[in-house]
């Protein structure tokens, strides 16, 4: 078995994220190193590393002190819980691997804090399997994500969606041809002067405006690195809308194997009224299917992504 850092696990993450694509039951775009990289380096200074790879894939993980001045063993992003720290095809394997890990290190670590799993599955067999004769397991808050399926182009999308969402969409497309509003759409490009002009949005949002944007850290630098990460990948997507030169709003992803996984919308508070948000996702939508992608995932579900997207994805802590 082989010990890795952070560093080692960068310079293997063509191998790693391999290993995430054929992972059962887990979100394979939040528990790749395109995710869980850039989080634990934007959350942690020097993280202490807790990751292994042997023949039956990696566990990636890292230590971090938790209530009680314990120490715990958690994923490499571990603010949201989306990541799974697993990256192999056999769950027992891999469960069999943390529990030797945990043995290695037991001299300093209390407890393991698992995310990014169904509450049942073949995770949750392994773990009660290997752990629950002799250790305690909780379970922690649920997670969901909100999905929408492609397939059948526009008009099957659309013919998922309420009649007065479809009317929501054409009032808004009217309105944004009438004020003169275009769109600029980005597959690739300069990833520094794309992330200047989302950041310069996302300031004056109303999150920006309030000081909660992700225009400061420990946000911005998580952003930044994905963008980086992601075009140097060709997988990112960036779709402003403008007037007279100046972005008024903004939607940010990826898209890997035919799935777009949203990351940030956002818009200038000013124009509030003119349902940015929404009109830039449609566009982007439209550019995705004429693309191939037969998914668009919304991230994680909240009351307005219930009008976008049909299907949900459960994990839990």
């Amino acid at each position: 078995m082989t010990w890795l850092d952070l560093d080692q696990l960068d310079e293997r993450a063509d191998l790693f994220d391999s290993l995430v694509a054929v992972t059962p039951e887990v979100d394979q775009f939040c528990s790749s190193s395109t995710w869980v990289i850039p989080a634990a380096r934007a959350a942690f200074s020097g993280p202490d590393s807790f990751i292994r790879q042997t023949d039956a894939g990696i566990v990636a993980m890292q230590l971090a002190a938790v209530a009680d001045n314990q120490i715990a063993a958690v994923p490499l992003e571990f603010g949201w819980g989306l990541a799974a720290p697993f990256a192999g095809p056999d769950p027992d394997r891999l469960i069999g691997l943390l529990a030797r890990m945990w043995s290695d290190r037991r001299a300093y670590i209390d407890m393991l804090l698992i995310s990014g799993i169904p509450t049942d599955g073949v995770w949750m067999r392994a773990i009660t399997k290997r752990f629950l004769p002799t250790h305690r397991i909780g379970l922690g808050e649920e997670c969901v994500r909100r999905i929408a399926s492609l397939e059948g182009g526009l008009d099957g999308f659309l013919s998922r969606r309420s009649a007065k969402f479809r009317a929501n969409l054409r009032r808004s497309t009217r309105r944004r041809l009438a004020e003169n509003m275009c769109i600029d759409y980005h597959r690739s490009g300069d990833p520094d002067a794309i992330f200047e002009r989302i950041l310069a949005v996302e300031a004056d949002s109303w999150k920006g405006r309030l000081g909660e944007g992700f225009n400061m850290d420990p946000g911005l630098e998580f952003y930044q690195r994905i963008v980086s990460r992601l075009h140097a990948r060709d997988q990112l997507r960036v779709l402003f809308i403008q007037r007279d030169g100046v972005d008024l709003a903004f939607v940010l992803g990826a898209v890997v194997d035919r799935s777009y996984r949203g990351l940030q919308v956002s818009f200038r508070d000013d124009y509030s009224s003119f349902s940015l948000g929404n009109l830039a996702q449609y566009e982007l939508i439209m550019r995705l299917i004429n693309e191939g992608v037969h998914t668009y995932d919304l991230g994680t579900d909240m009351d307005y992504k219930t009008q976008w997207g049909e299907e949900t994805m459960s994990t839990r802590m």
